[in-house]
């Protein structure tokens, strides 16, 4: 019985220390079909969105100075195009990774074929219930990316919770809030709570820029963003 309890031991920490490792983008976590995805990418991921092979080097985290994991969210890579079953897919945000600063999207690529890569990647963390996330999504995201958008910025939305605090949002919240807010940048859900330990739900809605030449996070803050957040925006430009 002494070995038993020794052997339940080891494998509850054994546990513990991967879901750690899983949170910090330092071993594979999985995508909505089950398939692994690696902090450092190999091969096209994200359906052709152009994952490159040297994806940056760690130390991956969610804070200021830290390389960003590559997280895979469920979602639609233009909503405004079609947000119905057919035209869901992975967002990896390696899809984002533009080491050149002038790279362009690949053949076959949800984004665009051609497109230009972004220069500068906001991420952006909000809920259902979340009355500052709408006002966000309602009156300040939609100038800011219009103002934006042609100079380099991507935003990508990340719907965490629905209706109710703590409920994990579906599809259906997500296009609710597409609908709601006509969002025409990339949009998805985050089914396995990856950002539930960056932004706790006192911290909604939760923002994030990040450098796409070097995948690096510049700024994290919790809230509406202020004057000093669009200027760092501004200088990635």
């Amino acid at each position: 019985m002494r070995s038993l309890g020794k052997n339940v031991s080891a494998l509850l920490l054994l546990r513990r220390i991967v879901v750690v490792l899983a949170s910090l983008g330092l071993i594979a976590c999985t995508s909505s079909s089950g398939e692994p995805v690696k902090p450092l990418p190999e091969g096209q991921g994200g359906g052709g969105g152009g994952a490159a092979l040297d994806y940056p080097d760690g130390p991956y985290g969610t804070v200021a100075g830290a390389t960003i994991p590559n997280y895979v969210f469920p979602g639609y890579a233009r909503p405004a195009e079609g947000a119905d079953e057919g035209e869901r897919r992975d967002l990896f945000t390696a899809d984002f990774y533009n080491p050149t600063g002038d790279g362009v999207f690949d053949a076959g690529s949800p984004y665009g074929e051609g497109t230009a890569k972004p220069k500068a990647l906001m991420l952006n963390v909000s809920a259902l219930w979340c009355g500052p996330c709408k006002e966000e999504a309602k009156d300040v995201l939609p100038e800011e990316y219009s103002k934006h958008g042609p100079n380099g910025l991507e935003i990508l939305v990340v719907i965490v919770d629905g209706a109710e605090q703590g409920v994990l949002a579906t599809f259906d919240d997500l296009e609710l809030w597409i609908d709601a807010f006509s969002v025409d940048y990339p949009a998805g859900i985050d089914p396995k709570a990856q950002l539930g330990a960056v932004f706790d739900a006192n911290s909604f809605p939760g923002n994030m820029i990040i450098d796409t030449t070097t995948m690096r996070i510049v700024e994290v803050i919790a809230g509406k963003p202020g004057d000093s957040f669009w200027l760092k925006l501004e200088d990635l430009l």
